[in-house]
């Protein structure tokens, strides 16, 4: 992994950083970037494992991105956890860090006026040093391959809708754990020896030296999360899906039948499973009956699908501490 860029990086002692690690996402970074940077991000550490797209020089381009390339094996490197590690130990320590991957977004109950920042200030008044989320995924009332995105276009725009039941939970966590559009198409009524996507993340979490996440953001030990949690809503299913799926299945896999005989991780996985349902139905969407249009922040509170104590209701509905 080396460093492209030569602008210096000074950390401000209360900047809040962004990590990601990407590979042809030139389609998806600028509105990534953009939402994030109005929520409250000061700078990004990003990435880039060998884009062909023009996601580099895209990223090198930007004035708040310190770019890191590498051609490595992405499966080698745990999904790009090791190089994320990395960026996070030199750079994060004492900061609130999000890591996300660039079709997620951050979304918190009241995150429409409640700014990252103020976020952060309430978690640290309430002694917590990290957020919980739950992948939502988001799509269009097209099919996959129909659903159109432009660079630049906020993904609500594209992919407004989402499952509001369906979910399965575990006592010992705070949001849901599989469920959604991706099992309910994917993998129900199918007989894969892999369970559907873990759905807990915590992407947000006040970092220390020697901290590590150690399965994507789904898992990173001797944290304190907070009662309040939040989505990080999952833009997958534009038009570009499928060949990006059938892609990796391609690279990665091998299939027979009904059965995953190679794999080299979750996501790889996952392809195989997508593109083989796609390739038996082109025209898949993930609409259906029950879908719900998505409204704001507060609508997945009254939900369920966002828990939002008391004592930050009162902040929100107040405005009292809450402004950047």
């Amino acid at each position: 992994m080396r460093r492209l860029d030569a602008r210096p990086v000074r950390v401000g002692a209360e900047e809040i950083l962004a990590f990601a690690c990407i590979r042809d996402e030139a389609l998806r970074l600028p509105w990534f970037l953009e939402y994030h940077r109005q929520a409250g991000v000061d700078r990004f550490f990003i990435v880039d494992n060998g884009s062909r797209d023009g996601s580099t020089d895209y990223l090198l381009a930007q004035p708040d991105v310190t770019l890191y390339y590498t051609e490595d094996s992405y499966s080698s490197a745990e999904c790009g956890l090791h190089w994320v590690n990395e960026l996070l130990e030199l750079f994060a320590d004492g900061h609130w860090s999000l890591t996300l991957d660039a079709d997620e977004l951050l979304f918190y109950p009241g995150c429409e006026t409640v700014a990252l920042r103020a976020l952060t200030q309430y978690l640290e008044s309430v002694e917590a040093d990290a957020l919980q989320t739950m992948l939502l995924d988001m799509y269009s009332d097209r099919s996959i391959r129909a659903t159109s995105y432009s660079p630049g276009e906020p993904f609500l725009n594209a992919c407004p809708f989402f499952d509001a039941d369906s979910y399965s939970h575990l006592p010992s966590c705070s949001v849901a754990v599989r469920g959604g559009p991706r099992e309910r198409v994917f993998w129900r009524n199918h007989d894969w020896e892999y369970p559907a996507p873990f759905l807990p993340k915590v992407p947000l979490v006040r970092w220390r030296a020697g901290r590590v996440y150690e399965a994507s953001t789904h898992l990173i030990s001797d944290i304190v999360p907070a009662e309040l949690t939040g989505a990080l809503l999952h833009f997958k299913f534009f038009g570009d899906f499928p060949a990006r799926a059938a892609l990796q299945a391609e690279r990665k896999e091998q299939f027979t039948g009904s059965r995953i005989k190679v794999s080299t991780s979750a996501w790889s996985r996952q392809c195989v499973i997508y593109s083989h349902v796609l390739s038996q139905d082109p025209e898949l969407t993930l609409f259906y009956d029950r879908s719900v249009r998505y409204r704001d922040s507060l609508q997945l509170v009254t939900l369920g699908i966002l828990r939002m104590p008391e004592s930050y209701r009162v902040l929100v509905e107040s405005g009292v501490g809450l402004t950047d």
